[in-house]
């Protein structure tokens, strides 16, 4: 099986979360290990304060000003796990027909505070709007470059005190939708002279993520390379920069592409907070809407090693979709791949409007189990749902779960599930 590479950042740091507000790169996030920084460090480590409030599976400490939640266990009780809808209770798409209800490649999905259901659908260009029932409203946008257009539209967001924004990653431009004139925003460029490829927002402003390209020709074979993680405030104007690990690369034949089975950082925001994940290790950072870190949330889970069978599914998966003239070249790409050792520690996340934190738990290729796993806005670890298999949660509001569904032929449609919170436990606040 393959090595776990880290990213190379050149010298050896620790983790010390200190504010990143208004800095540039990753130098006020890190302390470089020096013979004075290990002196700190040690001083930092003797320093650790235990808080007293520990929760049944939980342990809550704090580090240096940075909260950390330990999760051993769930927190509820048998009777008190959440409950998803195993149908949808709204349902939009359509295998042929009017065009207003074919998607295709569903990018980002919002239940906006009206009830609307609002999709962003890549392959059309269009943010299409539906009522809280699933009859249609009316529609933004087309594929074009021009403002109201959009090239490659990836996400749809309510933030910045109920703005419904939109995003295409191909020209690094925000727009409002609804707007006309077309009100539009570039974000990003900076040092590296390119957008992020990923967004999120809350109401404090933007966060985006862009991959690092590496220096030079990469050596054959996986790599990890490095991220930046930039934060936009209400205005759209750059105001932090972090470097974080990127996602799993591998070169091969003068090519770099994700590494099958790799690992990725991943994002979440809503309210004034948002999270990022490394899928390195079961834990996630909170950070406010300004970019400094609230606290750490870990939780115990079997990190899972990559297997045969693993390997067998996923070139399988491929097979299967790719024409005839293709499937030689895959079986000889992958014969001599060095796949990961582990699989990632958790897959997607998901911020709700009520600030519970989703981690989609990780399953082996070919498994069409779909359980996540539920934090409360503090941390603490609550237990799994199970939701239907083949859908793709989006959003989470107090009630409602909007995403995809894909059926047998591959055709999506918009589902909106009902979400039963039971009232929260002590353990949950």
């Amino acid at each position: 099986m393959g090595r776990q590479e880290e990213p190379q950042l050149g010298r050896q740091y620790f983790a010390v979360p200190l504010p990143f507000r208004g800095c540039s790169r990753n130098t006020n996030r890190y302390m470089a290990m020096s013979g004075i920084d290990m002196k700190i460090r040690l001083f930092l480590a003797g320093a650790m304060v235990l808080l007293t409030g520990t929760l049944s599976g939980q342990e809550v400490r704090d580090s240096v000003g940075v909260r950390i939640v330990e999760n051993s266990g769930p927190s509820w009780r048998d009777a008190e796990g959440w409950r998803v809808s195993e149908t949808p209770v709204v349902q939009i798409g359509a295998i042929d027909g009017v065009p207003e209800l074919l998607f295709s490649r569903v990018a980002s999905i919002v239940i906006g505070t009206n009830g609307d259901i609002v999709v962003a659908d890549g392959g059309s260009g269009q943010v299409r709007t539906f009522d809280s029932n699933g009859r249609f409203r009316g529609s933004y946008g087309s594929s074009g470059e021009g403002p109201g257009e959009f090239m490659s539209l990836s996400w749809v967001g309510e933030c910045l005190g109920g703005q419904l924004l939109a995003y295409d990653v191909r020209l690094g431009r925000i727009t409002k939708v609804g707007s006309a004139p077309a009100e539009t925003w570039h974000l990003g460029g900076g040092a590296i002279g390119l957008p992020p490829r990923h967004v999120q927002c809350s109401d404090a402003g933007v966060v985006g993520m862009l991959r690092i390209p590496p220096m030079g020709v990469p050596k054959p074979g996986p790599m990890r390379g490095l991220a930046r993680i930039e934060f936009f405030g209400s205005n759209f104007e750059s105001v932090a920069t972090e470097e974080v690990p990127g996602e799993g690369r591998y070169f091969m034949a003068g090519n770099l592409f994700p590494r099958p089975l790799g690992r990725r950082t991943v994002l979440a925001a809503s309210g004034h907070s948002f999270v990022l994940g490394t899928q390195d290790a079961s834990e996630v950072t909170f950070y406010d809407g300004l970019g400094v870190v609230q606290r750490i949330v870990r939780w115990s889970d079997t990190n899972l090693a990559v297997r045969a069978d693993d390997i067998d599914s996923y070139v399988n998966g491929l097979l299967a979709a790719a024409s005839p003239d293709r499937a030689a070249g895959i079986q000889t790409m992958y014969r001599d791949h060095e796949f990961p050792a582990h699989l990632p520690a958790f897959g997607r996340i998901i911020l709700d409007e009520m600030g519970t934190l989703w981690v989609e738990k990780t399953k082996r290729p070919g498994v069409s189990t779909n359980s996540w796993r539920v934090f409360s806005s503090a941390g603490v670890f609550l237990g799994s749902v199970d939701f239907p298999e083949r859908f793709i949660p989006m959003y989470i509001s107090s009630t409602r779960i909007g995403g995809v569904w894909r059926d047998n032929m591959d055709v999506e449609y918009v589902w909106v599930l009902d979400l039963v919170r039971n009232p929260p436990t002590q353990a949950a606040t």
